[in-house]
């Protein structure tokens, strides 16, 4: 599955990059498209909110417009206070790790990528009380055993290696 992605992304930026999409049409006009400049403007009275306040945070939302920085960490750092955002990031990080790891196991491809889609629209366009599927598959995530997630999670040190190895029940 990993080898998959390694092909599909780069080929994926390059049709959009190269092609007519509206992606691109927007990225041309960045410095005329008002909702870019509004969300530059927001981020800038984020980035000062949390200057002002950086170890508890002020509020759940941006003082000046009244608006939430649609982005997770920035959130966070506003809200709770930048060591909050740290522990989130090393959360958020350790899921990815996970995420990357459980692709291509049968068992949990599908968590991999869900986490990975949320984590991105945690990063472009989500609240920190909104994200309920970036909040649940990070919590599945976290909660798999490494052992059980699949075969490129290092085993564990109590199960046995192979059949030999294992013990009969005493009874």
């Amino acid at each position: 599955m990993s080898g998959l992605l390694l092909w599909v992304l780069p080929a994926a930026v390059a049709i959009l990059w190269l092609g007519d999409s509206p992606l691109m049409q927007r990225v041309a006009v960045l410095e005329e498209d008002l909702s870019t400049l509004d969300r530059l403007v927001l981020i800038q009275d984020v980035l000062a909110q949390v200057a002002a306040s950086p170890l508890s945070g002020s509020a759940f939302v941006e003082l000046n417009s009244g608006y939430y920085p649609h982005n997770i960490p920035l959130e966070t750092a506003m809200a709770l206070g930048i060591p909050v955002a740290l522990v989130l990031l090393g959360l958020m990080a350790l899921g990815l790790r996970r995420a990357w790891r459980a692709l291509g196991t049968q068992s949990s491809d599908l968590l991999g990528l869900l986490y990975l889609q949320s984590f991105l629209a945690a990063w472009l366009s989500s609240a920190l009380f909104g994200a309920t599927m970036l909040w649940i598959t990070l919590g599945r995530l976290l909660a798999h055993r490494p052992e059980a997630v699949g075969g490129r999670f290092r085993r564990a040190r109590h199960a046995p290696r192979s059949a030999s190895e294992a013990r009969p029940l005493a009874i």
